[in-house]
């Protein structure tokens, strides 16, 4: 069984309810954090669908913790 498209729906919904709850928070590191673990959730999804190699663990988790560290107080 193929999983792309259920996880490209629950993606579609989990966009649509992290920015309902992101506009309700009003935090920059919050808004970030979600949309920066969405977007390579996206992307993992659609590498896999091309079938091509996936990321390298401990690249994209810094990848992902440098921007989100800059708004951290």
């Amino acid at each position: 069984m193929h999983w792309d498209l259920p996880l490209l729906f629950i993606l579609a919904f989990s966009l649509i309810e992290g920015i309902w709850r992101s506009i309700k928070q009003r935090s920059l590191a919050h808004i970030l954090g979600f949309f920066s673990i969405w977007t390579l959730a996206l992307a993992a999804v659609i590498v896999d669908m091309m079938q091509l190699p996936g990321f390298r663990p401990l690249d994209w988790i810094g990848f992902v913790m440098q921007p989100i560290n800059k708004f951290m107080p």
